[in-house]
């Protein structure tokens, strides 16, 4: 099995997957608050978060969109992503998104492909191929 790391068009198409598969959920959620509440937006976003965190953090290793994409998280040393590491991955991805989405475009500019939030929680997001 030969590690690459993913990708930003890779990685786009696991969050476009992933926030697909968070819709129906956002549906529901819509149909409980009104969507213009901040209790709602509130609720939307810890939903994406712990669901990032918790799959991340499982035995998966991966978000359902970056395991459609063939896409997985892991450690800096190659071990299997922590709770506390998820948790740090994703609080940081809102600094990656300052200035105008910066931190992701990093992915673009660096030899290992990764962004802001991954050098910080020491992670990496890799492509398998086996």
């Amino acid at each position: 099995m030969s590690i690459v790391p993913a990708t930003f068009d890779q990685r786009l198409l696991a969050q476009s997957i992933d926030i697909t598969f968070l819709l129906p959920f956002l549906f529901i959620l819509d149909g409980l608050w009104e969507t213009d509440s901040n209790w709602f937006w509130a609720v939307c976003i810890l939903l994406y978060h712990g669901y990032a965190v918790g799959m991340e953090a499982s035995a998966l290793k991966a978000t359902v969109g970056k395991k459609m994409a063939g896409l997985s998280i892991r450690m800096d040393n190659g071990r299997p992503v922590s709770f506390k590491n998820a948790v740090v991955r994703n609080l940081c991805k809102w600094v990656s998104l300052l200035p105008i989405s910066a931190g992701f475009f990093m992915i673009y500019l660096r030899r290992d492909a990764r962004s802001f939030h991954d050098i910080v929680s020491k992670s990496k997001v890799v492509s398998s191929s086996e």
